[in-house]
């Protein structure tokens, strides 16, 4: 038996209608085709359109390897929407081309010694290169959320004691979802920790609502895809069992405190070949 799709259904359903108003107590005899109800056919029987909007153009696109000691760098291009999120995407481009300037951050008081300790050197490596440009080549793919987020460029070394971006709220007709694959996203405001991080998006996530949607993933699914299934540490929630959008800043210097460590690569991955080119 076959079955009739139900926009046709629909269609059948509004040619029976009458073209006068009913009234009280009234039937009609018959339906009447009219011009009107004819001209719902066409429209009708045609496959639905999106409801998704259009993606911005590409202004920029930046290209980088993810590499661990036992594996060879998967890399992954990233288009950048820099017509509808310039700010952000200005930051962005700088810190791929290792030409982010900012100032130093005072190391915060720390609990042991050696985390003490930690932050100093932090702060006077930063001091020694305040003139060097910060930039994503060797910095960390610091956390892997399977199935929903990927965070890369988390700077360290003689960069860790940079002030971070602060990105803004922009980019609101972009079109894209922030949980959409492939989306790319930077945390809005700055501080906290790793504001540097660009966040390639693998599924849905809540902590993706305090993000800007900048660009998307234009070649690397496959790469994104693998890198998604590596693995962690076991994550160690806070006191409601939420996940930190972010780290606090106190662990980029040296901390062991709860949460530096949820869904940190069980190996270290860099990100190497950062280049960055007009669309």
């Amino acid at each position: 038996m076959s079955i009739v799709p139900w926009p046709a259904c629909f269609v059948f359903f509004l040619l029976l209608l009458p073209t006068q108003p009913l009234h009280l107590g009234v039937v009609p005899r018959r339906a009447i085709l009219s011009a009107p109800s004819l001209a719902l056919v066409p429209s009708l029987l045609l496959p639905f359109p999106s409801l998704a909007l259009e993606t911005p153009p590409v202004t920029h696109l930046v290209r980088f390897g993810v590499r661990s000691p036992s594996s060879p760098p998967v890399y992954l291009t990233l288009g950048m929407y820099g017509s509808v999120a310039p700010a952000s995407v200005a930051s962005v481009l700088q810190l791929a081309s290792g030409t982010y300037l900012a100032n130093c951050v005072p190391s915060p008081a720390r609990s042991t010694a050696r985390e003490a300790l930690e932050g100093r050197r932090a702060v006077a490596s930063c001091e020694a290169s305040r003139g060097e440009g910060a930039g994503y080549d060797g910095s960390t793919l610091w956390r892997i959320v399977k199935d929903e987020r990927i965070d890369v460029g988390a700077v360290r070394s003689k960069f860790l004691g940079r002030e971070e971006p602060a990105f803004p709220d922009e980019g609101m007709g972009v079109g894209v979802g922030v949980d959409a694959k492939g989306a790319v996203s930077v945390i809005k405001g700055g501080g906290g920790g790793f504001g540097f991080s660009i966040t390639p998006t693998t599924g849905p996530h809540p902590s993706l609502a305090k993000h800007v949607v900048i660009g998307h993933v234009v070649e690397g699914l496959d790469s994104l895809a693998a890198l998604n299934e590596v693995g962690v540490r076991k994550p160690s929630f806070g006191s409601g069992g939420e996940l930190r959008d972010k780290p606090s800043r106190e662990c980029r210097y040296g901390s062991y405190e709860t949460g530096c460590t949820d869904y940190k690569p069980l190996q270290k991955w860099e990100l190497v070949d950062v280049s960055v080119k007009k669309a």
